[in-house]
C-alpha cells in the first residue's frame, strides 16, 4: 500500500513499531495466552521474548551506535623522494606508522617533474589527458575533477604551499592558503563536522640539499679531508635550486658525499613525519581521516652524470631513479599492516580514494 517515495529504512520501520512492540510486550508479560497460541509452551514464549529483545537492541544500536563520519582526506607529497631510500633503518617513524597501514612497493610517478605528477595524484589524469607538459600550461576547465566534486558535496578543499597558485595547478579545485603549517591548519578544524581534503607538499628534500646540522653527520665525516675542488662542487649542491646538466663537472668520487646530503634530507623528513604522526593520532584524526603519503617523483644522484630532475637539470628522463617512488596509505579505524606488491602509479590514487569513500571510480584511461 506504500508508494516508492514513502518507503523507509529498516531502522525507521523499527522505530515506527516501537509503541506497538512495547504494548505487545506488556500484554505478553501479563497474559501470554492472550497473545500467543495456547499450543506454545513457556520455553517457546521465553525464546520469542529473547529474540524480540535482541532485535530491538540491534535496531537501537544501529540507530544510535558510533558511526564513522564521512572521512577527511590528507594527501602528503614529498619532494624528490626515491623509493629505495625508504627503509626502516633510515625512516623508523614512517615504518612504525606503516605497521598499521598499506605500503605500496611497486609504485611509480608518471613524469620527470612535479606538476604533471601532482595533477595525476589529485585528479587521476595521465599526462596525455592533462595536456600539461611545461610551465604555462594547465588542465582544461572542462575536466570534471575529483576535488571539485568533493567541494560540491561539502568538503573543504585546501592546499598550503605558495607554488600551488601557479598556472600549472589551475582548474584543480584547490583553495590555496599559503604559508600555513599543516598541523596548525588541521588543529583549527578538529571537532568540525564539515569534512576536508588537504594536500600538503613537503619541500625540504628538493635542491639545494641542505639538511639541518642534526642530519649532516655522515656528510661531515665523508668530507673532512676533501680537496678544494670537490668542496666547491658540493657547495653548489648545497646552495643551488637548479643545476643544469653540464654546468658542474661532477666526479665519481662525489657520489658518496652527494648521497649523504640527500639522505640527510630524507631522514629529516622522517623526523618531521614522526611529529606529524604523533599529532595525527593524539588529535583523533587517525580514526576519521584517510592519509596518503607519496612523492611527486624521484631524483637523479649522478647515475647519468646529473643531479636533480627534469625541472632542475633540464635534461629529464624516465629511468627508475626518477619514477620509482614510495607510497603509504592509512584508512580510518584500520590497524592492519599490508604490503601491496601490485604495480600502481599516481593515476591510481584518486580511484583508491573514491573506492574508500564508496564512490564509483571512473574507468582508467589507456
Amino acid at each position: 500500500r506504500t508508494g516508492k517515495a514513502e518507503l523507509r529504512s529498516p531502522v525507521a520501520r523499527i522505530e515506527s513499531q516501537l509503541p506497538f512492540t512495547i504494548r505487545l510486550t506488556t500484554c505478553f508479560r501479563q497474559n501470554p495466552e492472550a497473545i500467543l497460541p495456547p499450543i506454545m509452551n513457556r520455553r517457546q514464549y521465553l525464546a520469542g521474548a529473547v529474540a524480540l529483545a535482541v532485535f530491538l537492541v540491534f535496531g537501537l544500536w544501529w540507530r544510535d551506535g558510533p558511526q564513522l563520519q564521512t572521512p577527511n582526506i590528507v594527501v602528503l607529497t614529498v619532494e624528490s623522494w626515491r623509493a629505495e631510500t625508504a627503509t626502516p633503518e633510515r625512516m623508523p617513524n614512517l615504518f612504525r606508522a606503516a605497521a598499521e597501514g598499506s605500503r605500496y612497493i611497486d609504485h611509480r610517478a608518471i613524469s620527470a617533474w612535479t606538476a604533471p605528477n601532482i595533477i595525476a595524484v589529485l585528479t587521476g589524469l595521465s599526462p596525455f589527458e592533462q595536456g600539461v607538459h611545461a610551465r604555462g600550461q594547465s588542465i582544461s576547465a572542462e575536466h570534471e575533477v575529483f576535488l571539485e566534486d568533493l567541494a560540491a558535496h561539502g568538503w573543504e578543499v585546501a592546499s598550503l604551499q605558495s607554488f600551488a597558485a601557479m598556472d600549472v595547478f589551475r582548474n584543480l579545485g584547490l583553495n590555496v592558503t599559503p604559508k600555513n603549517d599543516p598541523i596548525v591548519w588541521l588543529s583549527a578544524r578538529l571537532g568540525e563536522e564539515r569534512p576536508f581534503f588537504l594536500w600538503h607538499h613537503y619541500l625540504r628534500t628538493h635542491l639545494p640539499y641542505a639538511p639541518s646540522d642534526k642530519f649532516r653527520g655522515r656528510y661531515k665525516s665523508l668530507t673532512a679531508n676533501l680537496d678544494p675542488e670537490a668542496k666547491e662542487r658540493l657547495a653548489v649542491v648545497q646552495s643551488a635550486s637548479t643545476i643544469p646538466a653540464g654546468s658542474v663537472s661532477f666526479e665519481a668520487s662525489d657520489v658518496s658525499a652527494l648521497n649523504a646530503l640527500y639522505l640527510g634530507g630524507v631522514t629529516e623528513f622522517d623526523d618531521w613525519f614522526g611529529r606529524f604522526w604523533g599529532f595525527f593520532n593524539r588529535s583523533g584524526l587517525r580514526d576519521t581521516t584517510i592519509l596518503v603519503v607519496t612523492a611527486d617523483h624521484g631524483e637523479e644522484l649522478l647515475e647519468r652524470g646529473n643531479v636533480g630532475h627534469a625541472s632542475t637539470n633540464h635534461a629529464g628522463h624516465l629511468h627508475e631513479e626518477i619514477l620509482h617512488v614510495p607510497m603509504f596509505v592509512w584508512l580510518p579505524r584500520n590497524r592492519e599492516g599490508h604490503v601491496v606488491e601490485a604495480a600502481t602509479d599516481h593515476t591510481d590514487i584518486v580511484p583508491l580514494l573514491q573506492k574508500a569513500l564508496g564512490l564509483s571510480p571512473a574507468p582508467k584511461s589507456n
